[in-house]
């Protein structure tokens, strides 16, 4: 028997960017990341509206929003006929979007990929591709031995101890699970322009993520954060996982402390409470099963420096 096509729904979010509120799509546990990442990027873009009437939405709506918009043929004459080659890689890629989507990294560049109709979708609807996987050319050896090669070019050579390059392949693989480097951070945020909207492919997932002045933010879709208005980005400026969140003006969310009435003796006269309120502080936050450090000394304003903020 073949595939049932299985119908899932998801969550939607109002949040406010700029001026305006949009609504996104947050993600489960077993959520199509690639489809929501671009419907994300779509959304704040501009380019499409989800129904704001609605608590959530089904992967077959989705995906048919998608193909509305990919259906549209550019204006100029001369993107056409590649418009239209373009088109037919894709729509067979469509229907299946909601259960992934198969990229290939290339270690060359934060927006190398090996091309395939996964890039041709990319393409079509002009959202920028990135990774953050680069070896540091400051490695020597490793660099040179991992610059020009795919990852499935490096998962095949690592299991081959007869390669001249093994060991500068495997201590690079070992060194990198996270899929990401400080030196791939420092590309992404030189080469993304600011306001950019765009996707960031990295353990498997799909992000949208946001370069705003120096600073490189994911959008948080996490359904576990649904309730929580005032957590709309993320940080992404370490490669160790340390990060911050912000709220729609892209301040450092800061936890609401609240206030315990004391107790009283019925049989006695009332005690003044001896402990004050502590002022709200910033503390550590648990997302996605990791450590998440709030910064105290973060700040939205833009720094004297022509850099990205990279910790």
């Amino acid at each position: 028997m073949g595939d049932t096509y299985k119908v899932e729904y998801y969550k939607t979010k109002k949040i406010t960017f700029g001026p305006i509120e949009y609504v996104i799509v947050t993600q489960n546990s077993n959520g199509p990341c690639p489809l929501l990442a671009l419907i994300n990027v779509l959304v704040l873009k501009g380019k499409i509206q989800l129904d704001t009437t609605e608590p959530q939405i089904g992967n077959e709506e989705l995906v048919q929003i998608l193909s509305n918009v990919l259906l549209i043929p550019p204006s100029d004459e001369k993107e056409l006929e590649i418009y239209e080659a373009n088109l037919q890689d894709v729509l067979p890629i469509i229907s299946n979007l909601h259960k992934g989507l198969d990229v290939n990294v290339k270690f060359s560049n934060i927006s190398d990929f090996e091309f395939t109709s996964a890039q041709s979708l990319f393409d079509l609807l002009k959202v920028n591709l990135y990774h953050v996987w680069l070896p540091d050319p400051q490695l020597g050896p490793i660099y040179e031995a991992v610059k020009n090669i795919t990852y499935n070019e490096l998962v095949v050579r690592i299991f081959d101890e007869n390669d001249k390059e093994y060991q500068f392949l495997k201590d690079f693989h070992d060194d990198t699970k996270s899929q990401i480097t400080f030196h791939g951070l420092m590309k992404l945020c030189e080469k993304m322009k600011d306001g950019e909207i765009a996707v960031l492919f990295r353990n498997n997932h799909f992000h949208t993520i946001l370069k705003r002045r120096d600073e490189i933010f994911t959008l948080v879709t996490d359904e576990g954060f649904f309730d929580e208005k005032n957590i709309v980005w993320e940080s992404l400026s370490s490669v160790d996982g340390d990060s911050f969140f912000v709220d729609p003006q892209f301040h450092t969310y800061k936890e609401v402390v609240v206030a315990q009435e004391p107790v009283r003796s019925s049989q006695s006269s009332p005690i003044p409470s001896q402990s004050s309120v502590p002022p709200p502080e910033y503390v550590e936050q648990s997302a996605r099963s990791r450590s998440i450090q709030v910064s105290p000394t973060h700040s939205s304003q833009k720094s004297d420096k022509s850099k990205c903020l990279i910790m």
